[in-house]
């Protein structure tokens, strides 16, 4: 099927999980949009391009009803012994995180992390505090002299994966932001983060509950 390039209207590339094939298989690599939003293989449209089919939606309301809000709860740990004995410093245990509905309409919030630094497996040494903890922590310079910590944030509303028109993101996705920000404290502050956080789209609305929100 030839369609004009005047009619593509929108280019990227997905990572999976977005776009399937009439197959049924997952589709990962560069795709287009023409104007009549259909989606199709390949970063230009060619007599090879392929129809895909559609799995997430983008968003544009503003006002969320945290009853459709996926209610995913941060790893919880708890510790009961000192990491070793020469350590004087308390090891601290995560707090339950759960954004609050300003949050969501705001399509963000903060997290803050902390790592102990006397570990030799720095994945199993990290805690979320929520906010008044690590203020309260980071302030304390008899705990605080023990940890690393970081503060960074979360994209929880909105396209799951960036979106691209003209090559040029004209709107951040969930999953991606929110692997950027993993990958900066990673390189920046705390080893490991990546695989203490390992959902991107961990307390993110759902695509089938962007259809309930009014």
């Amino acid at each position: 099927m030839y369609i004009s390039p005047s009619n593509i209207v929108e280019t990227g590339y997905t990572q999976g999980h977005q776009y399937i094939l009439p197959s049924g298989e997952d589709y990962k690599g560069f795709y287009h949009k023409d104007n009549l939003n259909r989606y199709w293989t390949g970063e230009n449209h060619t007599n090879a391009s392929i129809q895909l089919n559609n799995l997430t939606n983008n968003v544009t309301n503003t006002t969320i009803d945290l009853n459709f809000v996926a209610k995913n709860n941060s790893v919880s740990k708890s510790y009961s012994k000192i990491f070793d004995k020469i350590i004087s410093s308390p090891l601290l245990k995560t707090d339950f995180i759960q954004p609050s509905s300003d949050d969501y309409n705001k399509g963000y919030f903060t997290r803050y992390v902390a790592q102990l630094k006397a570990t030799t497996r720095p994945e199993l040494n990290i805690v979320e505090l929520n906010k008044e903890s690590f203020n309260k922590i980071t302030q304390d310079s008899s705990i605080s002299k023990s940890y690393r910590f970081a503060s960074f944030g979360w994209k929880i509303f909105g396209p799951f994966y960036d979106v691209y028109r003209d090559n040029i993101r004209i709107e951040s996705g969930v999953v991606d932001t929110n692997l950027r920000s993993l990958q900066d404290v990673e390189k920046k502050a705390i080893t490991g983060i990546t695989l203490f956080i390992t959902d991107p789209l961990q307390f993110a609305l759902h695509p089938f509950e962007y259809d309930l929100v009014d």
